[in-house]
């Protein structure tokens, strides 16, 4: 028997537990050379180089990959692939963007942690009109080498050390430790800022104000990631609201890929109304070898997950704001797919990524990589999750974020803030600006590239 570690993520607690895996008595192949029995001289084939991590990969994914039963039959696989190699043999391309390897367990905690060794911003990759391809900082997280160093949301990055970004070339010069950046300010100044990456703790609340507009007072949050320890100072800022007596809400979880459940449970326990802790905020589907397991044992597997008790939540709303892109995902969209049924939400923007999946770290403190398979759907109280593909959910009004220069997050004409406040005063959205360009995608990516924080993140 072997002791597995399992920590949950995503849509489930980031916890540590050990169990006991139901390991097959399966006979390793013989080494290379080894004659059978009864004088046959024939030879039999080596022992694959990665059989042992192969063989694990294999057996957890039959426990815990939600498409377990779409799997290629373990005989017919390649036990000779690198693991990381092997274990993406096994997904079910058809449905899994999902699912990932990595060789670096820590890289994997420290993005669920909050933990980042970067700069610290986000871009957007953008043509203006004569066709020139732009990198435009759309997020500087506070806190950040990217904050102190002075740069801010607008600037246009014309130069790193010199080379100028190019659509090939941007994530290798984003790669780099440390950096001279050349930039265009939203005033058309030029600035030159040398930045070093380094660890830092993000603080997922990056931004709160109360917007006065046409006679109401508009609530307004930019959530950029799901994580733990934050929520006292979620609640301070939700006391804020209350005790102001807001109208309306705009939550701006547009840059938020996602993190831990619970926190996504609270979330939407304070921006839905009062239900107390005992109706239901979503179920989940599980995957054929949790059914039967639960069979054999004689009981019944619960997946709902309730909202939470949070007096300070805004449930004399009557409707709710999400700002979206592609970058909105996993428990992002959790919350805005499980409020649908228990009042309006509006989301303005673009659509999202489409992960309504449940994903599970699973690690064995034998081998040196980590998976993160998809583990299990998730439903809201209707059974409604329709959202699991490209085109994730689909923004009630569609706006572009395609107006230079960008504006402060919080300013009243910020695209996508102006285009909610419009419908909130009774108007149609409209994009105006001195500038429009052309999105070239809807990622606000991370500056860190295609590593497990880029946008390659949930399938390499």
């Amino acid at each position: 028997m072997s002791k597995t570690s399992k920590i949950f993520s995503l849509f489930v607690w980031v916890t540590t537990c050990f169990f006991a895996s139901c390991e097959r008595k399966a006979v390793d192949p013989p080494e290379t050379g080894t004659e059978p029995p009864g004088g046959d001289t024939t030879k039999i084939p080596p022992k694959p180089q990665y059989y042992d991590e192969n063989t694990w990969i294999y057996e957890q994914m039959t426990m815990n990959y939600l498409w377990a039963e779409e799997m290629p039959d373990e005989d017919s696989t390649d036990k000779n692939l690198a693991p990381i190699k092997y274990f993406h043999s096994l997904l079910y391309k058809e449905k899994d963007r999902y699912s990932y390897a990595k060789e670096n367990y820590e890289e994997i905690a420290d993005y669920w942690n909050g933990q980042m060794e970067a700069y610290g911003f986000r871009y957007k990759k953008l043509q203006d009109s004569a066709g020139e391809y732009k990198v435009v900082v759309s997020l500087v997280l506070k806190g950040s080498p990217a904050e102190e160093a002075g740069l801010e949301r607008g600037d246009c990055i014309v130069g790193v050390d010199g080379t100028k970004p190019e659509p090939g070339n941007t994530e290798d010069l984003f790669a780099r430790k440390s950096a001279v950046f050349n930039l265009v300010t939203a005033t058309d100044s030029m600035k030159t800022l040398n930045m070093a990456k380094r660890r830092f703790q993000v603080n997922p609340l990056q931004h709160y104000r109360i917007v006065e507009w046409r006679g109401k007072k508009v609530g307004y949050l930019v959530y950029t990631q799901f994580l733990f320890n934050y929520e006292a100072e979620t609640q301070r800022i939700f006391q804020y609201f209350k005790d102001n007596a807001i109208d309306e809400m705009v939550l701006d979880p547009r840059f938020n890929p996602g993190g831990v459940t619970p926190i996504a449970e609270v979330m939407a326990s304070l921006l839905g109304p009062d239900l107390g802790s005992t109706a239901e905020l979503y179920h989940s589907t599980t995957n054929a070898y949790e059914s039967q397991q639960a069979q054999q044992n004689g009981t019944v597997l619960d997946t709902r997950r309730y909202f939470t008790n949070e007096t300070v939540n805004l449930s004399g709303l009557k409707r709710l704001f999400v700002l979206t892109s592609r970058s909105s995902a996993s428990s992002s969209e959790l919350v805005i797919n499980c409020l649908r049924p228990y009042r309006p939400v509006l989301t303005v923007g673009g659509h999202t990524y489409g992960k309504n999946v449940i994903s599970t770290i699973v690690k064995n403190d034998k081998y040196s990589f980590t998976l993160m398979p998809a583990w299990r759907s998730i439903l809201n109280v209707r059974n409604e999750s329709a959202y699991g593909v490209i085109t994730g959910l689909p923004a009630d009004f569609h706006v572009q974020e395609n107006v230079l220069p960008y504006r402060p997050l919080g300013d009243s004409t910020e695209t996508l803030l102006a285009a909610a406040l419009a419908v909130i005063g009774g108007d149609a959205p409209a994009q105006k600006g001195t500038r429009q360009a052309n999105v070239l995608d809807g990622f606000h990516h991370f500056d860190t590239g295609t590593s497990f924080l880029g946008n390659k993140r949930y399938n390499p």
